[in-house]
């Protein structure tokens, strides 16, 4: 009992980490552009603070929401510094959505703020770095009252629209679709027919150490009867072969965790004939932390993203033929 419900909560805690949508606040910017570092001695303080006041504030109030996860201001002081700006605001929209795409956000808050006839004017925009999505929001105030209660009144609305409004802002995300429900898509492409016998004949090597595998040509045979097809080592018993050669290699480490590189080619030819009925090639990079693991999947993935989009094509015109 215990552990059912130790798997609930863990599920739920999975999810919930899982639902977080990451939103990147940056601090306002005086006036209708960035202020340079050359600059910052002309810009009296007070009206600094302003920026940094809004900034803080809205981060304040957004990370009450579990559902949202806030990309540090130092992260985005780093960025900002990486591009040559201040950390006293950025305006530009496209500058932005830059930084925001660097720090991984998916929501940006941004804005500026301005004096006009003894009027305090501070503009928010939140807009997606995925879709461009933008809304905005302004508040107006007399510069001889107190601006704190503008600052709520822009961080209150600010909130509610990236809460209310998350799902337009956020592009939405396209689950891939599971090994089974591929096999079914292909099945249904296939129809209803006679397949062909099939022969499989393929080279595999890891190119660091020279290591042949049989990755490639074993996760072939296994997804070509998964639709139905035999397989046939004896060459004489089949009616179409796939021939071709697969390789992996090592890619990249950083930290614990190692990238791997594989790519594969086929081409498929009507025994018959000695047609060629297609010729295709797929590459794939997987991330594991051990090598091995890492250079194995990424061969599997390359050779299932390649037959299902190959095998449709050549059993077809393999029919067409043999008519």
């Amino acid at each position: 009992m215990r552990t059912v419900v130790f798997a609930v909560l863990l599920s739920i805690l999975c999810t919930t980490a899982f639902a977080q949508t990451t939103v990147a606040v940056f601090d306002f910017s005086y006036g209708e552009k960035e202020i340079q570092v050359e600059e910052m001695g002309r810009v009296p303080n007070t009206i600094v603070d302003i920026g940094l006041r809004v900034g803080a504030a809205i981060r304040q109030e957004l990370g009450k929401n579990s559902q949202l996860q806030l990309v540090e201001r130092e992260r985005l002081d780093d960025l900002i510094s990486e591009m040559g700006l201040s950390m006293t605001g950025i305006v530009d929209q496209e500058k932005a959505i830059k930084i925001g795409n660097m720090a991984g956000a998916k929501i940006l808050v941004m804005g500026n703020y301005f004096e006009l006839d003894n009027n305090l004017f501070i503009n928010a925009k939140i807009i997606g770095t995925e879709t461009s999505v933008l809304f905005a929001y302004t508040v107006k105030g007399s510069l001889k009252q107190d601006i704190q209660p503008l600052i709520e009144e822009l961080v209150t609305q600010v909130s509610k629209i990236v809460y209310e409004k998350k799902n337009i802002i956020v592009a939405k995300e396209v689950r891939e679709k599971s090994f089974e429900e591929k096999i079914v898509d292909v099945r249904a492409k296939l129809g209803v027919g006679k397949l062909p016998i099939i022969n499989i004949s393929i080279n595999e090597k890891n190119l660091k150490r020279g290591v042949a595998f049989q990755v490639a040509a074993t996760e072939t045979a296994y997804l070509l009867q998964k639709l139905g097809f035999e397989v046939y080592e004896d060459l004489n018993k089949a009616e179409v072969k796939l021939e071709g050669s697969a390789f992996s290699e090592f890619g990249t480490r950083k930290g614990d965790l190692v990238s791997c590189k594989a790519g594969i080619d086929l081409k498929v030819l009507d025994l018959s004939t000695n047609r060629l009925l297609a010729v295709d090639r797929e590459f794939a990079t997987v991330v594991d932390i051990a090598e091995d693991v890492a250079a194995s999947k990424a061969l599997q993935k390359a050779t299932q993203d390649l037959l299902l989009r190959l095998t449709p094509e050549f059993t077809n015109k393999w029919r067409r033929q043999a008519k």
